[in-house]
């Protein structure tokens, strides 16, 4: 009997302890919150799986690696998740209390799409490998995990359309953003001259006293390229390296060399390139549909940011102390990894120079 009782106590206290990890909440904003047994359960997921840890370490930039202990995540990783999660929980409860939405079944598989790629290009980006493809390792999360993480991203997809500024990015509206800024994705033909250091100065009186691109080129530049008056080519906005080359010579007129000093590695030493647009050819939405697509989320992920960073302003958001802080940070409000204790204490050891001289009583 004695022992019966027993096990409907150690019982009761089980149940008693899940049902705590359970209901208390690891992270909350406003009215939407994760327990710490879902918190938990994430984390583990993370461990394990070395796909979902490629894509989040590019998606955070972050080391969301095995943690010093066994079965454990580091603590940076571990607060880039949580932070994560607090921004989704922002715009999902901003999304539904302040806004009145509810994502279909359509944006949802729709969001889960868009977040794959995301997480594809992160790892392009940050030049990863990753282990398995980004459908493969959001398929590998748990249902609830993985619900979260596609219901966060289609909840911010729907913000992203009600801020001033952004680009809805369908066919339509991408070909009329092109329309509007068409001067922004012509073909633009391009000359290069590689000047050394010691004659830069040189270079830049022979350009304002008229000398041609080509003549320049020819005079001063120290690359192969000067035989054709330092012509590199035409770049299309299809083109790879357009975006790039694009930022280099905004705002200078066609036929001139830019003015301002640019140093560059050139064969074993340091060299100043110039470069110039020598013409501009104008290109049709289909040529320049990646650029202007790229363009546009360049342009919402700047407004959203800043929405996102207003909401976590506005916000109430708690984070469990176990595990981590909610901050300030240069950037904006964040997760922080838990204060760690100081480096003394029961589990500290010392060497005890000095000999007691009280009496034991």
């Amino acid at each position: 009997m004695r022992r019966i009782i027993a096990l409907l106590v150690v019982a009761v206290a089980v149940a008693i302890g899940f049902g705590l990890s359970a209901s208390t909440p690891a992270l909350t904003v406003n009215s939407q919150r994760v327990s710490l047994a879902e918190w938990s359960s994430e984390m583990s997921t993370l461990r394990s799986n070395s796909g979902l840890q490629c894509y989040y370490d590019a998606l955070t930039s972050a080391n969301i690696g095995a943690g010093a202990a066994q079965s454990t995540l580091s603590a940076a990783g571990a607060a880039a998740w949580s932070n994560i999660r607090v921004e989704g929980l922002a715009i999902v409860d901003n999304v539904e209390r302040v806004l009145h939405h509810t994502p279909s079944s359509t944006d949802l598989s729709r969001a889960q799409q868009i977040l794959a790629t995301e997480m594809s290009n992160a790892a392009l980006s940050a030049d990863y490998n990753c282990p398995e493809s980004a459908s493969a390792a959001l398929a590998a999360m748990p249902a609830a995990m993985r619900n979260a993480e596609v219901r966060a991203e289609a909840d911010s997809l729907y913000l992203v359309t009600t801020l001033p500024g952004t680009v809805a990015l369908t066919s339509s509206s991408l070909s009329s953003y092109f329309a509007q800024h068409r001067a922004d994705y012509t073909t633009l033909c391009v000359s290069a001259a590689v000047v050394s250091l010691s004659r830069a100065n040189a270079f830049l009186a022979a350009a304002k006293s008229g000398q041609s691109v080509a003549q320049l080129a020819r005079s001063f530049s120290i690359d192969s390229s000067k035989s054709r008056g330092g012509a590199l080519g035409c770049f299309s906005p299809g083109s790879s390296s357009y975006a790039s080359l694009r930022s280099d010579v905004a705002g200078q007129p066609v036929g001139h060399y830019n003015t301002t000093l640019h140093s560059i590695t050139y064969g074993s030493g340091t060299a100043d390139l110039f470069l110039a647009v020598t013409s501009e050819k104008p290109t049709t939405y289909a040529q320049a549909a990646t650029t202007v697509l790229a363009d546009a989320q360049k342009t919402n992920a700047s407004i959203a940011s800043t929405a996102k960073s207003q909401l976590l302003f506005r916000d109430a958001v708690t984070v469990a102390s176990s595990i981590g802080r909610w901050g300030l940070a240069s950037s904006g409000p964040q997760v922080f990894v838990p204060n760690l204790p100081a480096n003394s204490g029961t589990a500290s050891s010392s060497v005890l120079t000095t000999p007691a001289t009280t009496p034991y009583q």
